[in-house]
């Protein structure tokens, strides 16, 4: 009975965290707002009451979990995290997204006052469509409840599987919403009918990674209590990149929402494009989707903990590549919408740069279908992970950032396309040589019987000075973009500039390749 007070514990406590989080940042707007505009006071009021009942309900989920829980019997106790995660983290995510589109309605109702009740009908659709990742959070947890005899470690994966993803898609639902509402705010709905439709459409793309997630953990309920490291194995293969995969989905179509009012850009040529950016984006989370499916179908007295080091391969990687295109198809909205740009252009830039990220995800996949296929590594099979899972993500989001600022640059120096598309791919192809490292880290520990701990101090040398490298020459070559855009005339001499502090910094991806040999080496 002391372990299920856990669950209850998290039930309840990060679903009002989140709760507490979302209301506060909007009452603290609207409490702004009243002291500008004392004419508007009842109207905001109305909003504010019902934004709180509206948003409480995560935590009264959480509750009704909490609650069930305390009252509950297991024959494993700690099955009891599961459910309190599966609620929790989900409630978390809806609690803050929420919050953050409530406080962006009361800020387009204060400005657009003429349609301030269409604001508020419609603010109240878009938290009823995010409320949803809670709803699939509580049918997990009580089926977990249901369960008096499930393991332990199966509930904690179908906790994480719902949990993770929900939170990933609540937050990104977030900012699709938040943004339509600001949108409206500056613009009217009579100019910009399809504004509302956009953002539906928006939010039914990305709450596939939940309903991934979803399909995940009820695959996982089904396991017996002796497959448990599989459902952590599987959860952290479609959690960690559907996590992923949602920011950076929030991201590049929250953008494309907020292009709409422009006077120049019509809204329907917007969404074609923002779809095929959607499609790429989300592969990522089909990877993890694909592993975990593998995962559960395993034998658990053979993958072992391979499972793990699977889920780690393909999540970590799938999370930074998730994110890495994400921002690099929200520059590409931005930059097709400039004036004058050539989105015909801008849109084969966008899928050209998508694909050399893409790369780091394949690289996780390779890795977790080779560990799935393996016998088991033991502890080993961590080691693996992290290689290619640490270095891949920081390499996909430095790959974004200088990909992300190149695009940018092409939508407003057209005249510099074919100099910034030559250096972006240069760049690219520098970076991906400490994902590289990672991959030839995981394969020599995978081709390494009963490495133990050796293997992950191995793969955390390679992972987190890949990782850490990717992302800082990632920052540095966007910097030398814009010196470029600045002074063209001197780009050649930017160009070279920019090779060698590249170059510098790769040393230090060297370094830790070299030192997780020489931990190989101590296995020999």
């Amino acid at each position: 009975m002391d372990m299920v007070s856990l669950g209850a514990s998290l039930s309840i406590g990060l679903a009002c965290l989140g709760v507490a989080f979302g209301q506060c940042y909007f009452i603290y707007k609207v409490m702004d707002i009243l002291g500008k505009n004392p004419k508007m006071t009842p109207f905001f009021l109305t909003i504010a009451i019902l934004g709180v009942a509206l948003i409480e309900s995560s935590a009264i989920f959480g509750l009704i979990v909490a609650m069930q829980l305390l009252g509950a019997e297991f024959s494993s106790p700690l099955a009891s995290l599961g459910a309190g995660l599966a609620i929790g983290l989900t409630g978390l995510g809806v609690g803050m997204g929420e919050g953050l589109i409530v406080e962006q309605a009361v800020v387009a109702a204060n400005k657009n006052t003429d349609e301030k009740n269409k604001i508020l009908s419609y603010m109240i659709l878009l938290i009823a469509l995010v409320e949803s990742t809670a709803i699939y959070g509580i049918i997990v947890a009580m089926r977990i409840i249901g369960e008096k005899d499930m393991g332990a470690l199966v509930s904690l994966g179908a906790g994480l599987s719902i949990g993770l993803t929900g939170l990933g898609v609540s937050l990104g639902m977030s900012f699709i919403a938040r943004k339509a509402m600001e949108v409206i705010g500056e613009h009217t709905l009579e100019n910009n009918k399809i504004i509302i439709p956009f953002t539906i459409l928006g939010l039914a793309l990305i709450e596939s990674a939940a309903i991934y997630g979803l399909v995940i953990a009820l695959n996982i309920l089904t396991l017996p209590a002796e497959s448990g490291i599989l459902a952590i194995g599987a959860s952290l293969s479609i959690g960690l990149a559907g996590f992923g995969v949602s920011i950076g989905l929030g991201m590049l179509i929250s953008k494309s929402i907020s292009r709409i009012g422009l006077p120049w850009i019509s809204g329907k040529s917007l969404i074609p494009v923002t779809v095929l950016g959607v499609a790429l984006v989300e592969s990522a989370a089909i990877y993890g989707l694909v592993v975990a499916f593998q995962i559960i179908g395993g034998d658990p007295s053979t993958v072992g903990l391979n499972s793990i080091g699977a889920g780690l391969a393909v999540g970590l990687a799938g999370a930074g590549v998730g994110l890495g295109e994400g921002y690099i198809g929200e520059r590409a909205m931005q930059a097709m919408t400039v004036n004058g740009a050539s989105r015909a252009k801008i849109t084969t830039y966008m899928v050209l740069f998508i694909a050399m990220v893409e790369s780091l995800a394949i690289y996780g996949l390779i890795i977790a279908i080779r560990l799935v296929g393996h016998n088991d590594l033991g502890i080993g099979a961590l080691g693996a992970g992290v290689a290619i899972g640490l270095a891949g993500a920081g390499v996909a989001l430095g790959g974004g950032f200088l990909s992300g600022k190149s695009i940018i640059l092409i939508g407003k120096r057209p005249e510099l396309t074919g100099f910034l598309v030559t250096v972006s791919i240069l760049g690219m192809a520098i970076l991906e040589s400490s994902g590289i490292y990672g991959l030839i880290v995981s394969f020599q520990i995978i081709g390494h019987e009963a490495m133990g701990v050796l293997a992950i101090g191995s793969g955390l040398a390679i992972g987190l000075a890949g990782g850490g490298v990717g992302l800082a020459a990632g920052h540095v070559i966007s910097g030398a973009f814009e010196a470029i855009a600045r002074n063209p005339k001197e780009k050649t001499k930017y160009l070279t500039f920019m090779i060698l502090f590249v170059a510098l910094i790769e040393v230090l991806a060297i370094y830790g390749f070299i030192i997780a040999f020489q931990i190989l080496g101590k296995a020999s």
